[in-house]
């Protein structure tokens, strides 16, 4: 923490990780850093990135995961008043890069993605008897 400039999460959820990033560590850093979150979202408190960000001790963040997620973000914007603090103010700030959970993404991984979709659909068609 002494002389860290980037700090890339990598770990699964469980007990002893949850909220692993909070306001408390967040400040024990010796210097401003970045963190990226490749992980499970319920790792990193958003409110500690927020504070984070507005105290300097956070360079900016790359969220790829958020504390906020469910199952799907579909519903999730229809009332933009109603988002916690912290989210709205990952969503504005330009010091914050969102993706939508594809950090793990790899050619290998795109590809057999489609090739089982590719097979789930085929299989549909042929059990209807669509053409």
């Amino acid at each position: 923490m002494k002389e860290a400039d980037v700090i890339s999460l990598h770990i699964p959820q469980n007990e002893e990780t949850i909220k692993l990033i909070n306001e408390k560590l967040v400040e024990s850093f010796s210097k401003p850093f970045y963190l990226i979150n490749l992980s499970r979202g319920k790792i990193v408190d958003t409110t500690a990135v927020m504070k984070g960000i507005q105290s300097g001790k956070i360079a900016g963040a790359c969220l790829d995961v958020l504390e906020y997620e469910k199952s799907s973000f579909e519903n999730m914007f229809d009332d933009m008043n109603n988002l916690p603090e912290a989210f709205q103010f990952i969503l504005k700030s330009d010091k914050v890069i969102l993706s939508p959970h594809v950090g793990g993404w790899t050619h290998e991984s795109y590809y057999k993605l489609s090739a089982v979709l590719l097979d789930k659909i085929s299989q549909y068609y042929h059990l209807n008897g669509s053409k």
